[in-house]
């Protein structure tokens, strides 16, 4: 796995290896890293849910 994500705030999800190796070509192909793409991406699906299905997961 990738040296560039370090772990310093929990975002309660977790990934196996292959997952995290997508998210770091994603990551790449979005040019940030990988902490900040993954919380993008975690704000992005939150945003689009429904309100009730929202206030579940934050």
């Amino acid at each position: 796995m990738s040296n560039e994500y370090e772990h310093t705030r929990a975002l309660g999800i977790s990934f196996n290896a292959a997952d995290f190796h997508s998210l770091n070509y994603h990551a790449r192909k979005h040019k940030m890293p990988v902490k900040e793409f993954i919380e993008w991406a975690m704000r992005c699906y939150v945003k689009s849910m429904r309100a009730e299905e929202q206030k579940r997961a934050k």
